[in-house]
């Protein structure tokens, strides 16, 4: 387990905050995954924190699932461009399953 993960437990049990399932993985980062749900105009959207060993944390929410197919792709991926090219903190992708995805990368040190 890494620094980032015992002081964030530390925090979620301070503030009673229940909703996470945690997740170690075996590997030479020691990352521990931590996903939850936010609800959202009566949807429940996947949300998931990333700490590891690295400078980072990582926030990661899937906005729409399995909302990009085939015939819709190339004018979702302009959008997700633009949106992209505004927002310097946020990046939205889509992923495998054609999943929308917003991510934040957020330099976290072990203090």
């Amino acid at each position: 387990m890494n620094n980032k993960t015992k002081k964030f437990n530390e925090f979620l049990s301070k503030s009673k905050i229940t909703c996470f399932n945690s997740q170690e993985i075996d590997n030479e980062m020691h990352a521990v995954l931590y996903r939850s749900f936010m609800k959202v105009s009566g949807q429940n959207i996947p949300t998931m924190v990333v700490l590891d060993d690295s400078i980072y944390a990582i926030v990661q929410v899937c906005v729409a699932v399995g909302v990009v197919k085939d015939a819709n792709k190339n004018c979702v991926m302009e959008h997700i461009n633009e949106l992209n090219g505004k927002y310097k903190v946020f990046k939205y992708y889509i992923n495998d399953n054609g999943d929308i995805v917003i991510e934040s990368c957020i330099p976290a040190t072990d203090d």
